[in-house]
């Protein structure tokens, strides 16, 4: 018996060295600056992006291909920390908009997600690029994003006749309410973006002035969602 247990015992003491040397072996990266990075796309685009409102959330995927594990050097934005746009890096993030020696496995990928927050007073075109640093060989994938600024009507209440005009879009928090017997006037080619459960609310009158060659535009302010325009007077 006592043979029996000190076989036993050598071998889960075996077993249990085996693993941590197993564990305590660090895996083996590529320094091959022929192995490339590859990429979901090698542009990513905005829609517009209304002034300090900030964007969705869009993502870029990052693959390694390759049968040897990767060690990305560097992944940054060119524009550094004073870029509009802002990169998280698989749940990670930090204000440099800079991050150093990521890595990742051999046939693996990994996530970098990208938003963008613009301060204009014109439509205006804001470009950077997600740069990667691998093993000397610089790659990139590029960052464009329109930006607008907008005037903010938040629970905006129309206690007097009010004319609104098209010189910029409006974006709409809360309510948008006309009092009983005001009238709020609304330009030809006026665009009203909603915020989430926004919506107008009309105790008095809406003189809607759109025209088919100047509609009022009127949808929610993810722009990727459906919209409808308000093409004659009602």
């Amino acid at each position: 018996m006592s043979n029996t247990r000190n076989i036993r015992f050598s071998l889960l003491f075996s077993t249990l060295c085996i693993l941590l040397c197993t564990a305590c072996v660090d895996e083996k990266f590529s320094t091959d600056p022929s192995l490339h990075l590859s990429f979901s796309t090698d542009s990513l685009k905005f829609d517009t992006i209304f002034s300090s409102i900030g964007s969705v959330t869009s993502k870029v995927l990052i693959y390694n291909r390759n049968n040897s594990a990767l060690k990305i050097s560097e992944i940054a934005l060119a524009g550094a920390k004073a870029s509009s746009f802002h990169i998280n890096v698989d749940g990670d993030k930090n204000g440099d908009n800079l991050f150093k020696d990521v890595e990742i496995g051999a046939n693996d990928s990994l996530y970098i997600f990208v938003s963008v927050t613009v301060d204009l007073n014109t439509p205006l075109l804001v470009e950077d690029s997600l740069v990667f640093k691998t093993n000397g060989i610089q790659q990139s994938v590029h960052l464009q994003a329109y930006g607008q600024n907008v005037v903010v009507l938040k629970n905006k209440r129309c206690t007097k006749d009010t004319t609104l005009t098209a010189d910029k879009p409006f974006l709409v928090f809360g309510n948008l309410q006309i009092d009983s017997s005001k009238t709020l006037t609304i330009n030809p080619g006026c665009k009203f973006y909603f915020y989430n459960n926004a919506n107008i609310i009309v105790k008095g009158n809406l003189n809607a002035q759109g025209t088919l060659q100047q509609p009022i535009l009127m949808r929610g302010q993810r722009l990727d969602l459906v919209k409808f325009t308000i093409p004659f007077p009602y």
